[in-house]
């Protein structure tokens, strides 16, 4: 059984669903958010109250710097029963600079982007990339499946943070191509669902160009 108290420092579109999921399972112990969010009903607390209530801390925040801002707070009341899981989107030499921050507290720490938005975290399918030592890798491995599909062991923060980026960039690119081959048929005059209708035949179909085939339905 895991027994392992949960914290959600963030409650923005991502941080909220998963502090639900948290909830519902019975492992939430506090959250926190920059702003209070009085409608939702998460057990919102100050930074100090999260560190004393739960054991894992989960931090999901916009950048690299509102990560440090909150960790500048945070850091006088890490202890070695805590674990920080970093899931914002930082890059690499951040992801290292704070993971030494936060150890240098006698806490663990475990860089764990994710990919996956809004729908796939709402359904418990979000995919987290996990950099640390292998021991604290293990230890929220089962919080974290608790609210995704797989779970990647990549190796360490830097690795974990840059893997991310890497993932994005490939988002970025598609995005970019299928946006310039639609508008170069809408020119054309040929329909968006012949469009689509030929691209599911092509080997540049893929998630990304099925999400916008249903929108486009």
């Amino acid at each position: 059984m895991n027994s392992e108290t949960v914290a959600l420092i963030g409650l923005g579109l991502i941080g909220s669903i998963w502090a639900d999921h948290y909830k519902t399972d019975g492992c939430l112990a506090a959250s926190w958010n920059r702003t209070s969010k009085p409608e939702l009903d998460l057990m919102q607390a100050t930074l100090a109250e999260c560190a004393e209530r739960a054991t894992l801390l989960q931090v999901c925040l916009y950048d690299a710097a509102s990560v440090e801002s909150v960790l500048d707070q945070l850091l006088p009341y890490l202890t070695e029963k805590h674990c920080v899981i970093q899931s914002s989107t930082i890059d690499s030499a951040s992801a290292e600079r704070i993971a030494l921050r936060v150890r240098a507290t006698g806490a663990a720490y475990v860089e764990s982007p994710f990919t996956g938005s809004k729908p796939a975290a709402e359904v418990r399918k979000t995919v987290f990339f996990m950099g640390g030592e292998p021991a604290d890798i293990a230890r929220v491995q089962p919080t974290l499946a608790l609210i995704s599909a797989q779970q990647f062991a990549i190796g360490t923060p830097a690795q974990a943070a840059t893997i991310k980026l890497a993932m994005n960039l490939q988002i970025a690119a598609i995005t970019q191509a299928l946006c310039e081959s639609i508008s170069m048929s809408r020119d054309a005059g040929i329909a968006d669902d012949c469009f689509f209708a030929v691209m599911k035949q092509n080997v540049a179909w893929s998630g990304l160009g099925r999400a916008q085939g249903a929108q486009a339905a």
